[in-house]
């Protein structure tokens, strides 16, 4: 049962196991130094997406907790990306016609399906990979150059 835990959220592992005397003092100065920047960021996309600031609050800090939790890299940045807002404000905003309901209602339904893409390309990368947990996020290049044996771009 711990080491089926242990596949579906690896983060819980580490929190059991954290040190807390030793390593909490430089925890709390790199999540301050993200916050610093990533927050302000995170709403500038927000707006930039045609939302509320305060959506930019939360896909900034719940993203990171969901990550620490059931992400493998301890090197990965999870924040809202200006490209990302852009297109989906391009693909969303001619759907919804200026109707404020429903282009929230389809930014959220492509999030959504974004993220399930995203969940079940990892089930593949994991599986082609004899099952090991790969600490990797299954929607970046590197997952489509393994599996589809791309070569490196630049080589």
């Amino acid at each position: 049962m711990i080491d089926r835990l242990t596949r579906i959220a690896p983060g819980l592992t580490k929190l059991l196991s954290y040190r807390f005397a030793e390593d909490f003092r430089h925890d709390l100065l790199a999540g301050v130094s993200v916050a610093a920047v990533a927050l302000p960021v995170a709403i500038a996309y927000a707006q930039l997406a045609g939302f509320n600031p305060v959506v930019g609050l939360y896909s900034s800090i719940l993203p990171l907790v969901a990550y620490a939790i059931f992400g493998t890299s301890r090197q990965m940045i999870v924040n809202p990306d200006a490209a990302v807002c852009a297109m989906v404000a391009a693909a969303v905003a001619p759907l919804a016609g200026g109707n404020a309901d429903l282009y929230w209602s389809l930014s959220v339904a492509v999030t959504f399906l974004a993220g399930m893409f995203c969940i079940v390309a990892g089930f593949f990368s994991a599986r082609s990979a004899g099952g090991v947990s790969l600490p990797t996020n299954s929607c970046r290049t590197f997952e489509w150059r393994r599996n589809f044996n791309l070569p490196r771009a630049g080589r």
